[in-house]
C-alpha cells in the first residue's frame, strides 16, 4: 500500500494474524479484563473522550502539525483526523520530530 502498511494474512493453523511476534486484530480486540489503568473505559468509536476523559487541545503543537486560521475556517476535517488516527508513517509526514 502506498503507506507502507502490509496486510497480514491468517495463518491457516492457528487462525491467528501474526507477524514479527506481534499479533493483529483486524476486527477489534477487547481486554479481557478491563480496568481504568489499562484500558479506555467508556470509549467506543462513537464517544471518543466519555465523560471524565475530556481533554484540551495543545496550542503549540496544533501549530507545529500545521494548523491555521483558514483550515479551521474551512473546516479540514482530514486535517484533525490524521491527528488522532495517523492515517499514513507520521516519519513520512516532512515534520521535524513528527514521531
Amino acid at each position: 500500500m502506498t503507506s507502507g502498511t502490509v496486510p497480514i494474512p491468517k495463518d491457516p493453523i492457528t487462525k491467528k494474524r501474526v507477524h514479527g511476534g506481534y499479533e493483529f486484530f483486524y476486527q477489534g480486540w477487547k481486554h479481557p479484563n478491563p480496568t481504568k489503568f489499562n484500558c479506555r473505559l467508556g470509549s467506543d468509536m462513537n464517544t471518543v473522550f466519555p465523560e471524565g476523559r475530556e481533554v484540551q487541545l495543545d496550542a503549540v503543537y496544533l501549530k507545529k502539525m500545521g494548523l491555521t486560521k483558514k483550515r479551521m475556517e474551512d473546516c479540514d476535517a482530514l486535517f484533525f483526523y490524521q491527528l488522532l488516527v495517523p492515517i499514513a508513517n507520521p516519519a513520512f509526514s516532512g515534520i521535524k520530530d513528527d514521531m
